[in-house]
C-alpha cells in the first residue's frame, strides 16, 4: 500500500496550492497540523545539506587516510606531471580494488571521469598554456599546417 502521504500533497497555507512531498521528505517534514500557528520550515533536500562538511572527514579527501594510502598520496604530492597524476590515479585504482567485486564498467567510467577532471582541474586557469598555443598557431602558416611540418612546429614551441 502506497503511502498516504505520497498520495496526497500537503496544502500551502498562503495560497491553498499542493506542495510537492516526497515519501521520505513526510518522515522528515510531516505537514503542519490543522491550526497550528508559526511558519513552516522549507523541506529538507535529499542527500547531504547545503555546508555539510562530511566528506572531509569521512571521504577520500579525509586528512587521516588509511596509513599506506596516505605514504602514495604525500608521494604523489611531490611529483610533478604526469607522475602525480599516474600515482594518485594507482592510489584510487588499488582502493577501487580492495572493494569485493567492483563493476568493471563502473571502475572504467569512474576512472575516464577523474582524469578527465584531474586534466580539466590542472589546466583550468592556466591562460599562459592557452596563450602560447594561440601564439603558435598564429606563427604557423596555412600550408605549413596542412602539410604537417613537425619541425616548424617544435621549434615554435620551443620558443
Amino acid at each position: 500500500m502506497r503511502n498516504a502521504c505520497a498520495i496526497m500533497p500537503a496544502m500551502n497555507k498562503e495560497n491553498s496550492t499542493p506542495v510537492p512531498q516526497g515519501p521520505l521528505d513526510a518522515a522528515v517534514n510531516p505537514p503542519s497540523v490543522a491550526g497550528s500557528s508559526g511558519s513552516a520550515a522549507p523541506p529538507r533536500r535529499v542527500g547531504g545539506q547545503p555546508g555539510n562538511q562530511n566528506a572531509l572527514v569521512h571521504g577520500f579527501y579525509a586528512k587521516k587516510a588509511p596509513l599506506d594510502r596516505q605514504v602514495v598520496i604525500d608521494e604523489a604530492a611531490l611529483m610533478e606531471g604526469l607522475e602525480q597524476e599516474i600515482a594518485f590515479l594507482r592510489s584510487i585504482i588499488e582502493r577501487l580494488a580492495e572493494k569485493e567485486d567492483p563493476d568493471p564498467k563502473l571502475v572504467s567510467e569512474l576512472m575516464r571521469t577523474l582524469s578527465l577532471v584531474m586534466v580539466r582541474r590542472k589546466y583550468s586557469g592556466h591562460n599562459a598554456v592557452i596563450e602560447k598555443a594561440r601564439r603558435l598557431l598564429g606563427k604557423l602558416s596555412g600550408a605549413a599546417a596542412v602539410a604537417g611540418d613537425v619541425a616548424s612546429v617544435v621549434e615554435a614551441f620551443q620558443e
